[in-house]
């Protein structure tokens, strides 16, 4: 496939699995997005994940990534020369799955996990979750927090306590009423 073929919009139609290419086991999106976001000149950016973007600027820049060539998705984002940009769209590009990367199945399961009072059973149902999931979502999921992790070990400190709730908003999320079903 030559042209991005998962067009970031809101539209919650698409699935983590439409957003691969053949032979990829992560997006090339969010690949490409933490490799520039983890860069040694980058991750020191202030206020990185908090400052709010433009939602015209944004438009454009989903639009550019969305009619770009997959061959040029790193150069794209290199060029937007914002950190900040690059953030925003990460994120709008998680929330946008149709299903998140904490599959909606395991979300009652994670929600219960503070009232196990073992730890060593609270790790077995969270690897038991885990492995549930459907492989690209667990090393997409891997991919995400090791990223993740480098940013918060060597970026800012402002963005230390919001990371969590940032991406803790995208990743796992309530499952949606099925069409036709009446919530209470």
């Amino acid at each position: 496939r030559s042209r991005m073929h998962a067009r970031i919009g809101r539209n919650h139609q698409k699935t983590l699995a439409s957003t691969l290419n053949e032979g990829e086991e992560v997006p090339m999106f969010l690949a490409q997005a933490l490799d520039y976001l983890t860069q040694p000149t980058i991750v020191n950016t202030p206020r990185m994940f908090v400052d709010p973007v433009s939602p015209v600027h944004l438009a454009a820049v989903k639009e550019k990534i969305g009619k770009g060539k997959k061959s040029e998705l790193g150069d794209i984002l290199r060029s937007l020369n914002s950190p900040k940009t690059v953030c925003q769209v990460l994120i709008d590009f998680l929330d946008d799955l149709s299903e998140p990367l904490i599959t909606s199945d395991l979300y009652d399961a994670i929600l219960q996990l503070s009232s196990i009072p073992s730890e060593k059973l609270r790790l077995e149902v969270l690897r038991m979750g885990f492995y549930s999931m459907p492989l690209h979502h667990r090393k997409s999921l891997r991919y995400l927090l090791n990223g993740l992790k480098f940013i918060q070990e060597h970026g800012d400190p402002t963005i230390r306590k919001i990371l969590p709730v940032t991406f803790g908003e995208v990743i796992l999320k309530r499952p949606r009423p099925e069409a036709g079903s009446v919530s209470a």
